[in-house]
């Protein structure tokens, strides 16, 4: 059965949409909605009245624009009830026959985001069903989707139904042939575990394979029974257990306090094993892209801006993330990167331990500072860029010249500015 007919059969076909396909775009340069005036009085909002009153707004734009408009407000207020109405809204717009294929695709990667698998996969299914020329990414995304719950043929058939469409599309191959080699102990980050150390948490946590390890633990694939979904989930080495306990809840806690769409998703924290889970993203870590010389000046500049990003939202909350490097940029099926591993993180001018972090990607201060200093970040950030412009882009090499300066004052001064600096890019 081929995923049109399969999609026929769940949702009973799809509604026309329109033709073509753009490329996503984060529209960061959307701006919020306000809504009521600053010399109002603060008084609660009915949930209701909220919802009303930005449904008004965002009808009066096109599909594409509410739905970046949506997105946009939702990653500045601080407003629940605003939040609130502007998820409501959203998930309204599933169901939108009018919504273009760049809206839908922007659309499904927020569901995906925020595990609505069913609405991530729906809001895509006329770009799959009506044979739109984004019907290749919606694949990719669904079997990224596939992933996430852990269903593995599922996967190998989207991306069978992808290679019979187009034998060359980039990264298929290569992630079907993944999935079909048998994970054998010593392959690079499918490394079976010992079957007597197969299910953690009193049998909740069932071990796939393990993506990576470093000084601090391993990193695992696995399915949770509980949430019956596939996440990754790090495993603190059990020696010096209260230390790494602490670095565990830190980590935990630091990448929920910084919720955006390029800083990974933390579900669960384990104290009593010693671990914490997250979403699983099936893509390399940019650390391996890079190796491979994967991807062009493009798609290198929109790695560039997630991270970009990720420490603007990170600084603007009062961390320093303090081991920014390639290894800790993850990558979602659409390309997106993800910020991860906070588990040296630590508020701004909080004391700490001078030289932590990853040679290479701390600043010559660091070997005597014993403050936490947005501006290291920003120093790490130069030295990734490096590597991401492999001197094929200078605009990005400029720009991690002036990040790697030697004196910190030099450097732009946190992750508001890089990411300025990044969206100049665009714009130039």
């Amino acid at each position: 059965m081929g995923v049109r007919d399969w999609f026929k059969r769940v949702f009973g076909g799809g509604s026309k949409g329109a033709e073509g396909a753009d490329e996503p775009s984060d529209n960061s340069d959307v701006a919020p909605i306000v809504t009521g005036s600053d010399d109002a009085p603060r008084r609660p909002v009915d949930p209701s009245r909220r919802l009303f009153e930005v449904t008004q707004q965002l009808r009066k734009l096109p599909p594409s624009q509410a739905i970046a408009q949506a997105i946009a407000t939702l990653d500045a207020t601080q407003d629940q009830a605003e939040a609130s109405a502007l998820k409501e809204f959203l998930r309204r717009f599933a169901d939108e026959p009018t919504l273009t294929p760049d809206a839908r695709i922007r659309l499904s990667d927020w569901f995906a985001a925020r595990d609505e698998p069913q609405l991530a996969s729906r809001v895509l299914v006329t770009l799959v069903t009506d044979g739109n020329a984004a019907a290749l990414p919606a694949l990719v995304r669904l079997a990224d989707i596939a992933s996430q719950r852990g269903d593995s043929p599922e996967q190998v058939r989207l991306y069978d139904e992808i290679l019979a469409i187009d034998v060359g599309f980039p990264g298929v191959r290569e992630r079907l042939g993944r999935l079909r080699a048998p994970a054998k102990a010593g392959d690079a980050g499918a490394t079976l575990i010992a079957p007597e150390a197969t299910r953690l948490g009193a049998g909740r946590f069932e071990l796939m394979s393990e993506l990576g390890r470093g000084g601090a633990g391993a990193v695992y694939v696995a399915r949770d029974s509980k949430t019956r979904r596939v996440v990754a989930l790090k495993l603190y080495h059990p020696g010096a257990r209260g230390d790494r306990n602490a670095r565990l809840r830190n980590e935990a806690q630091v990448a929920c306090a910084n919720g955006s769409r390029h800083v990974v998703r933390v579900f669960d924290l384990l104290d009593d094993i010693g671990a914490i889970t997250m979403e699983h993203c099936a893509s390399p870590t940019l650390r391996r892209m890079i190796a491979r010389g994967e991807g062009g000046v493009g798609q290198r500049r929109s790695w560039a801006r997630g991270v970009a990003h990720a420490l603007a939202v990170t600084h603007h909350n009062g961390w320093v993330h303090r081991d920014l490097k390639p290894g800790n940029i993850l990558q979602r099926a659409d390309g997106s990167a993800v910020l991860t591993d906070f588990g040296l993180a630590a508020r701004i001018g909080a004391a700490v331990e001078p030289a932590e972090g990853t040679a290479g990607y701390t600043p010559p201060e660091a070997r005597a500072s014993r403050v936490a200093d947005p501006r290291a970040d920003v120093f790490a950030f130069g030295a990734l860029l490096r590597e991401l412009a492999a001197g094929r882009d200078p605009a990005l090499d400029a720009i991690a010249e002036r990040c790697t300066a030697v004196d910190p004052a030099s450097r732009p001064s946190d992750g508001a500015a890089l990411l300025v600096a990044v969206d100049a890019l665009s714009a130039s």
